[in-house]
């Protein structure tokens, strides 16, 4: 079970994060936005490519090619290019 400073991560988050790194992503940064509502905030850096666009995890929505939310506890997972 992946954690934040003691928060779970909820499973939707977990499935979109681990699969990022498996694309080669790596974790920049990752704290909590919020205590009570469970929100957490990722940053991800690496190299996006055409493969972000077919990512299809229930309750996670992608706001554009750099940026994801899930509707459990409005996580947001923001994508950095590699320069």
């Amino acid at each position: 079970m992946m954690k934040v400073d003691q928060i779970e991560v909820c499973k939707p988050v977990e499935s979109l994060v681990n699969l990022l790194i498996s694309y080669g992503f790596e974790i920049v940064e990752s704290k909590v936005n919020d205590y009570h509502f469970h929100e957490l905030k990722f940053t991800l850096k690496g190299s996006i490519s055409d493969i972000i666009d077919t990512i299809k995890i229930d309750k996670i929505q992608s706001l554009n090619e750099a940026i994801f939310t899930c509707s459990c506890h409005w996580t947001s997972i923001n994508l950095i290019k590699n320069r």
